[in-house]
């Protein structure tokens, strides 16, 4: 980060003023493989390499340009980086320097708006060298595309052809972007930061108008006559990361290169340019040094080249280092010259360069400066040139970089001290079937590998580490410990070992797009799963839904029929049956091209056949061949694919495919014995021959299909088909490595140590906590007990998640899953990686309160503890409202006696056979909730204005002073019902903050609809009553003044945070899929017209979209502001048929054609279910489908769930027509059925709440737990607590006992309307939802 080169005339453009500044060393490793990157078939292209002209050269006389030129000349030098003015004097100095063989790559002017003044820099801050360029949001693309069009032609009618247009300089910092705050704090903003700060805002402003003039630029060269060739480089950008410090200093803010590059690429930076412009100036100790060539590494891959992809890559662009030096290197500016640790430095630099040119990620390296003001006092101690002659540095920065050497083909031969056996990849070599790829996040899969195993991404401040091994060739799982403390990591790369360098980096996503930052995928916490190996804590890959790693650009992998085999190890008890848990050979593409185009293991429940979904819960081994995961040639259940004879934490799975006419499968226990084969035989019909395409990927499948969980701990990918002796020789060497073995550490808390813990309350003295289908539970465990039963006792002590001076207690028989707290209660479930997962997993341990063993209170509330309580666990405070509060034997229960493990699964050994564990997949707790409309708004009227309505329909109901204590009861009824959310508006302020205040005084939470109001539009955009047919008129949401809009919402939301209280969820407008909600929307005749089935048109849904979006975008923006936590989901639709409403979000075109995804913006969506059928079949059919169509439209569904914030079974009476059968029963008793019997016997008559219990169990629950279509449904509100109110349609009921209802009452809430008070088996069915 260092600004340069803008010259005289455009205010010091190339004047000599330069940063210098300290940049902390940093102690990561780096090496520079990076995603997509590998050799190509034929020889990278050489990178360029040339030096910086700075301080106007063209200002020189014509004989001290003719010498600078022929300096040049001498040391090689043919590419200069240089400014160009627009007059004679620029234009003969291109010319002179290519007639001596040099070509410019010309550093372009940003043009601003015309009349744009140069931003004037005030007093207080002259001599800081900011603002030394215009707003980038002042780029006006067509002067760009004039004046430089213009020059352009005059400087091809004198022949000259250019090295590179690179437009703009160190965009992304105060120093030459006038878009960044004067009054800045030393930031380094990210990409959340440009999505939702203001100052970030503010300059992706700027970056969209940057593009403008890229295209302009492009447009300008693809048209030229000389220079169609010439590449097209991104702005230089400064290297911010390790130099918060110094930003800090001078009061200067910076984005950081990956996310002003990530912004960039979403927007289409990629179709604009041939490479990406980096400045790179790290911090020089030690040079000549591992420690200095790894500080440097360290730098580079902070500030960018992690982005630099291989020129022909499907993704991404190669990186152009316009500018590089040193930091640190002062105090030689004598003559003559010392310049020994400059050249160790310059050798340092330019070996890493060779490595990234073998990865044809290098398009070119300039080198900063060749020369200081020529007739300055005293020399540039950073110039190539320097008393009278060129320096060695100099000479050897400036000097073409050696052609890199392929490493030997039985991998890199860095050695371990001391002698390894033949690890897998050497097994392979010697069989002739070498590896094109092998990952490991546990251990070296060659046994001469010396170089990482992966790399970790630190979330304190963005510094990334690469993790190597130890002498014994095993992950150095302390240096992961180390750099990761008091943090978090995840880890953003898996090296390839093998000379292919097909490293694995994070999925950037596919024909499903991910939860992440422009539909990538999410990478793995790092320290989500420690395990042991070869007698060391190390760490595999816990994949969850959304989560995925790819590379897309490999070398040697086989395509289209060529044979191949693969292996890996996973784990057997950490998996689903979700999509796709796969590693192998896939598209290249990120879609799916076919039958054949992939070939790949999965390791999952069974995907495809019902007959093996019925089966015991363990995983299967099968191929991923697309378009069908087989298990042998026949489209059904091969049972032996089934891991169905015992417990296998760790199981190697292994498939070879000849291409053509054959595969097979087999698996094995990576912790005892050989191999069992699965299938052997002819590939399936429509499969032969193959057709691969080479990418390889993890976790996901080939479109990117992200919902599955597994392990992942090692695996390779072969040429050619191994024989099975190399097969059963890697199964041993597997075995070998001892997955799981003990420590031999136990009964203590020191990380990794096996124990137990016993309880010591009088009752229990022989129970140990224990995991019974991921319930904590305390049962009685003997040495009779079955191996299985041991195991589910053991813990392994792990380091605490949420803080290293606590412990985290993993399961021994399930390795990834641990001891983690549900709300309040204690269940076994892997680690999410989030930050509530860490607290949740972490306990602190105490003294025993009744002066026995141990007592673990949570690390966020020093009140609670582990109890036991009635033979189940939960975190218990001393007294409290829960019946686990009780002080009554709180001391005992959660005291617990450390012991040594229970666990009969040793090193080598696999414990003793039992029935397979039937557990179900874990999943997020389903959380139910009441709605009562207007509850915050109706009940402030004063009397008599207040309307009838129930409860309490009685004399007494609307006396003066009766309001408070009405809007009371009913939340004391919602809250017998054990609710978990309310939901209703919020009204204005006071009636936010009192309703609030109702809602948590009862240990609810709130989910408060945000909507617009009347005010918030300009006049002339009512449309009344008689114009649009609807109650109230309607509004076009498109019209809506946002600026008022949330200038009011801010003005509540404020006044509830100075109050003390908060939001917990919003959802942004009701039903505004419905014309009287949203006048955006085609009216309801016009859906009518169409069946109420989809019919709306790309233009209609864009009309819809540009006014939801920023509405959606608006309110987001001012919830956070105020309360960053708040969940937040879209409306309720009010018809599944128009969720593409919804998924048009993720793609909203702007104005300018980019497009945008805004459902990064929310945590989920809402729906709103009103089925009209008359039986209980033909609800559960009809609302299974409703639920599946949302889901398959709803983009990132897998991670952003389904909100039922309405549904009736009942309610959608009021409108559709359909008859009612019931009210009150014969013995007039509330009740009576709803729904008729179906003529297939499936359902009986039932009443209201038999509806219900049946919604929520085989609709709710059956689609939450599907194997084949799973929807990810999270919380499910019933409308309402009381009754809807009167409605013509509800006149239609004829009641069979006679009450004191009004004419046309409708009966569809949890109230007796003449009594107000609950009805038992209403509330019974809602109150179910959750359980």
């Amino acid at each position: 980060m260092r600004g340069s080169v803008w010259n005289a005339i455009w205010h010091a453009m190339m004047g000599n003023l330069r940063m210098k500044r300290l940049i902390s060393m940093l102690s990561a490793a780096f090496v520079l493989a990076a995603a997509f990157a590998s050799p190509a078939t034929a020889a990278p292209t050489p990178p360029v390499i040339g030096v910086n002209l700075v301080n106007e050269p063209y200002k020189q006389s014509v004989l001290e340009q003719e010498a600078t030129f022929k300096a040049l000349q001498s040391a090689g030098v043919h590419v200069i980086r240089a400014g160009i003015p627009d007059n004679d004097d620029g234009l003969a100095f291109a010319q002179r320097a290519y007639a001596h063989g040099i070509k410019i790559e010309w550093l372009l002017w940003i043009y601003p708006d015309r009349g744009t003044a140069w931003p004037k820099l005030p007093d207080a801050y002259r001599g800081k060298n900011f603002w030394r360029g215009y707003p980038l949001s002042t780029t006006n693309a067509d002067q760009l595309k004039a004046a430089v069009g213009a020059q352009l032609a005059r400087l091809e009618n004198k022949g000259v052809v250019l090295a590179g247009f690179e437009l703009g300089n160190e965009i992304n910092w105060t120093g030459f972007n006038a878009d960044f705050p004067l009054s800045a704090n030393g930031r380094i903003l990210d990409e959340e930061d440009l999505a939702k700060d203001p100052e970030g805002q503010k300059i992706t402003k700027g970056y969209l108008r940057y593009l403008d003039s890229l295209a302009a630029l492009k447009t300008l060269r693809d048209g030229s006559r000389l220079n169609r060739e010439t590449p097209i480089l991104s702005a230089g950008l400064s290297d911010p990361t390790g130099s918060e410090t110094w930003l800090k200093s001078v009061g200067a803010d910076a984005v950081g290169v990956e996310a002003t590059l990530h912004f960039l690429q979403a927007h289409g930076l990629d179709r604009l340019v041939d490479g990406y412009g980096l400045h790179l100036y790290p911090y020089a100790t030690s040079p000549g040094t591992t420690e200095g060539v790894a500080g440097l590494r360290t730098h580079l891959e902070a500030n960018g080249l992690s982005e630099c992809r291989p020129a022909a890559g499907i993704v991404g662009k190669p990186c152009w280092i316009t500018e590089w030096n040193f930091n640190g290197l002062k105090g030689l500016d004598a003559c003559p010259i010392d310049d020994g640790m400059r050249v160790e430095a310059v050798q340092d630099m330019r070996g890493l360069f060779s490595e990234l040119w073998r990865q044809n990620r290098l398009g070119g390296a300039l080198y900063y400066t060749w020369q200081g003001a020529l007739h300055a006092a005293v020399e540039d101690h950073d110039s190539a040139f320097r008393c009278g002659a060129v320096t060695e540095s100099g000479r050897l920065a400036v000097a073409p970089i050696p052609a890199p050497t392929a490493a030997s083909e039985t991998g890199p031969d860095a050695g371990h001290a001391g002698s390894i056996k033949p690890r897998p990849c050497d097994l392979y070599a010697a069989d002739n079937t070498p590896c094109v790829a092998a990952h490991s996040t546990v251990r070296a899969l060659y046994a001469k590998y010396g170089g990482p195993l992966y790399q970790v991404e630190r979330a304190s401040d963005g510094t990334r580490q690469n993790i190597g091994l130890l002498s014994d060739g095993y992950a150095n799982g302390t240096l992961q410990d180390e750099f990761c403390a008091n943090t978090t990591c995840i880890i953003t790369r898996i090296y390839d070992q093998s000379p292919r360098r097909n490293d694995l980096a994070i999925a950037v996503g596919g024909r499903y797009k991910g939860p992440a930052a422009n539909g990538a995928d999410l990478g793995a916490a790092a320290d989500a799963l420690p395990i042991t190996a070869g007698g060391h804590q190390v760490y595999g890959l816990s994949i969850s839904p959304g989560m995925g790693y790819r590379n897309n650009q490999t070398s040697g992998v086989a395509v289209n029929g060529e044979p191949e085999g693969m292996y890996m190890v996973a784990s057997g008890t950490h998996f689903n049956s979700g999509c796709c848990f796969d590693y192998g050979n896939a598209e290249t593409s990120g879609a799916d091209t076919g039958a054949g185009h992939m070939d790949a293991l999965n390791v999952s429940r069974n995907l495809e056949w019902p007959d093996c979904r019925n089966g015991p819960a363990e995983p299967g081994v099968q191929a991923d061949l697309e378009n069908g995961i087989f298990d042998w040639d026949k489209p059904s259940c091969n049972p032996a694919s089934n891991i169905g004879d015992g417990l296998h934490p760790f199981i190697s799975a292994w498939l070879k495919n000849n291409g053509q006419t054959q595969f097979a499968l087999k698996w094995g226990d990576a912790q005892s014995g050989g191999l069992h084969a699965i299938y052997s035989g002819a590939l399936p019909a429509g499969y032969a021959p193959m057709r691969q395409e080479g990418a390889i990927l993890l976790g996901i499948g080939g479109d990117n299909s992200h919902a599955s969980a597994g392990s992942f701990f090692e695996g390779a990918l072969t040429a050619g088909l191994p024989t099975e002796g190399a097969e059963s020789a890697v199964q041993s060497d597997i075995v070998a490595a001892r997955y799981g073995a003990s420590t031999r550490l136990s009964g203590t808390l020191t990380p990794g140590a096996e124990i137990s813990l016993r309880a010591t309350t009088p009752c229990c003295t022989g129970d140990y906590i224990r995991d019974e289908n991921s319930a904590a539970v305390i049962v009685p465990i003997t040495a009779d007990s079955p191996e299985p039963d041991k195991g589910d006792a053991t813990w392994i002590v792990r380091r605490g998640l949420a803080d290293s001076a606590c412990i985290s207690l993993e399961s021994s028989n399930h390795p990834g899953d641990f001891l983690r707290r549900r709300n309040l209660a204690l269940s076994v479930a892997p680690f999410d990686g989030t930050g509530p997962g860490r607290s949740d997993t972490t306990f602190c341990p105490e003294p025993g309160k009744n002066g026995q063993g141990s007592s673990f209170r949570t690390v966020d509330d020093a009140t609670k503890y582990i109890r036991h309580y009635l033979g189940k666990l939960y975190v218990a405070g001393n007294g409290g409202a829960n019946p686990w509060d009780a002080t009554a034997h709180w001391s005992d229960d959660t005291s617990f006696i450390i012991g040594p493990p229970l666990s009969a699964l040793t090193a080598g050994g696999g414990g003793a056979a039992s029935a397979p564990d039937t557990r179900p997949s874990p999943a997020t707790p389903l959380e139910f909730g009441i709605d009562r409309s207007n509850m915050a708004t109706q009940w402030t009227l004063a009397w008599p204005q207040e309307p009838k309505v129930s409860p309490f329909l009685s004399a007494d109901y609307n006396k003066p002073g009766n309001f408070e204590a009405r809007r009371v009861a009913v939340m004391d009824g919602i809250a017998r019902v054990h609710a978990e959310w309310f939901r209703d508006g919020l009204g204005n302020a006071a009636q936010a903050i009192d309703i609030l205040r109702l809602v948590h005084q009862r240990h609810m939470k709130m989910l408060a609809i945000i909507s617009a109001a009347s005010t918030d539009y300009p006049p002339g955009a009512y449309i009344d009553k008689a114009q649009s047919g609807c109650q109230w008129g309607t509004y076009p949401l498109s019209k809506i003044n946002l600026a008022a809009y949330q200038k009011r919402i801010e003005a509540e939301l404020s006044a509830i945070r100075d109050a003390g209280e908060t939001v917990d969820a919003f959802e942004i407008g009701n039903e505004l899929d419905l014309y009287c909600n949203d006048a955006d929307n085609p009216t309801g005749t016009d859906w009518a017209k169409h069946q109420w089935k989809w019919f709306l048109s790309d233009a209609q849904v864009q009309a819809f979209a540009r006014g939801y979006a920023p509405f959606l975008a608006s309110s987001v923006a001012s919830i956070r502001k105020y309360f960053p936590k708040a969940e937040i989901i879209t409306y309720g639709n009010s018809m599944p048929a128009s969720a593409p409403l919804i998924e048009a979000l993720a793609s909203m075109r702007d104005t300018d054609g980019r497009t945008t995804d805004y459902t990064g913006l929310i945590d989920g969506y809402g729906a709103h279910l009103y089925p009209t059928s008359t039986t209980t079949l033909a609800m559960v059919e009809e609302l299974t489908d409703e639920l599946h169509y949302e889901a398959a439209h709803y983009p990132h569904v897998n991670q952003k769930p389904i909100w039922i914030t309405e549904w009736n079974p009942a309610g959608s009476s009021w409108w559709n027509g359909q008859p009612w059968y019931f009210q009150y029963d014969a013995r007039g008793k509330p009740g009576g059925d709803l729904n008729k019997a179906d003529t297939s016997g499936t359902y009986p008559a039932m009443d209201r709440a038999g509806a219900i219990r049946v919604f929520n169990k085989d609709v709710v629950e059956t689609l939450r737990s599907s194997a084949s279509l799973p929807v990810n449904i999270s919380h499910v509100l019933y409308y309402a607590y009381d009754s809807a109110g009167q409605s013509p349609k509800c006149a239609e009921v004829k009641y069979s006992w006679k009450t004191n209802l009004p004419a046309g009452f409708c009966l569809d809430g949890m109230t007796d309307p003449s009594t107000g008070d609950l009805l038992p088996g209403i509330a019974a069915a809602v109150a179910g939802t959750a359980h």
